[in-house]
């Protein structure tokens, strides 16, 4: 934490990361909000299924640019400590648990109160301007206080599956750098891992890779922060469809978050099973 606080330029890096939010810009006016009309029903689900998948791939992106690096910079000194006594899985959860406060918490946190507060986007069960009123800043903080963040709600929910979605990307960047190790291999791992997530993440749908996506996109942490996120705004039941009568249900939702947490796991554990296995009296 000292070294990272002392580097002035990286942390304003790592802090702005969670300011990307200023991409949501894109996204149609109450994207997150079913219609009234039945009839609107389905050109929306399809503008939110894009818009949820958009803020999913920000947040993973996010995981995975700010921790790619970080190994991978200093490994010829941690090889160097290694030999000193240095633990892998020390010098590992120092990375990790920085990486977890200052990118996987905060940077979904702040994704989520750009969307309310400064894009205005309204989320269900979260109260909308009524019609002529003045909304401040403040006025919104205020309802995002009360309404947002003091009730088990649909703000609650999908700040949680971010905050999970973000830290296994975290994880996921820090497994490349350690496979990297000190060579320049780093931009190559991300950017297949990168294409793995776009395509895998639930929004892309090709008949002659079906199979292949449903195969594969466990591996994805997108594909859980999408199915996570939609489902908390039970986006698949809009059309009152049987298929996902429990999409948005409890069960489903622990799944994801549950999902999420293996592959930090995993990521975590073959992080350190690396690092091992490049012990400088291997070779």
């Amino acid at each position: 934490t000292r070294v990272r606080l002392g580097d002035h330029w990286s942390l304003l890096g790592t802090l702005l990361a969670g300011f990307s939010g200023v991409l949501f810009f894109i996204l149609p006016n109450k994207t997150f909000i079913r219609p009234y009309e039945p009839s609107e029903w389905g050109l929306a689900l399809v503008q939110t299924r894009q818009s949820v998948y958009v803020v999913c791939l920000v947040v993973a992106l996010i995981g995975l640019i700010t921790s790619y690096t970080e190994i991978s910079k200093e490994f010829r000194i941690y090889r160097h400590e290694r030999l000193k006594g240095l633990s892998p899985s020390a010098y590992f959860m120092s990375k990790w648990v920085w990486l977890t406060v200052a990118v996987g918490i905060l940077a979904p946190l702040l994704l989520l109160v750009f969307i309310v507060l400064v894009y205005q986007q309204p989320l269900p069960d979260f109260p909308e301007p009524r019609l002529g009123e003045v909304v401040t800043w403040w006025d919104q903080l205020i309802r995002f206080q009360l309404v947002g963040l003091l009730m088990v709600n649909t703000s609650w929910l999908i700040l949680v599956t971010l905050i999970l979605a973000c830290i296994s990307s975290v994880t996921l960047g820090l497994f490349i750098s350690a496979l990297a190790g000190d060579s320049d291999k780093g931009y190559l791992y991300l950017s297949f891992v990168v294409v793995f997530i776009v395509l895998f993440s639930g929004l892309i749908r090709n008949d002659k890779l079906e199979d292949l996506i449903d195969t594969f996109s466990f591996a994805s942490t997108g594909k859980w922060a999408y199915e996570g996120m939609a489902s908390s705004l039970s986006v698949y039941c809009w059309l009152d469809s049987w298929h996902f009568d429990e999409f948005n249900s409890t069960g489903h939702i622990l799944s994801v978050w549950l999902a999420l947490g293996l592959f930090t796991l995993t990521g975590g554990f073959l992080s350190i099973l690396i690092l091992r296995l490049r012990d400088p009296w291997y070779g």
